[in-house]
């Protein structure tokens, strides 16, 4: 399960760092979580969505796909 989840969120970042907002989609819908930490700072898939996305339509598509405004890291 651990293994799981780890491939999503690589899978996720990838798809972000490609500007794929329609695979970010398809990866929440498979069981994506753009919450989930990936690092020591307990950063998420959304906190990075947002240096890449900027537009405000790709922004609120995130917020609807699950992304918390609200999650704070440890920076």
């Amino acid at each position: 399960m651990v293994e799981r989840i780890g491939e999503m969120v690589k899978g996720l970042m990838r798809a972000i760092q490609q500007h794929d907002l329609k695979q970010v989609e398809w990866l929440v819908f498979r069981g994506g979580n753009l919450n989930a930490s990936y690092d020591f700072h307990r950063s998420t898939p959304f906190m990075y969505a947002m240096t890449v996305f900027h537009k405000p339509e790709e922004i609120e598509k995130l917020i609807t796909l699950g992304g918390d405004v609200a999650y704070k890291n440890r920076r």
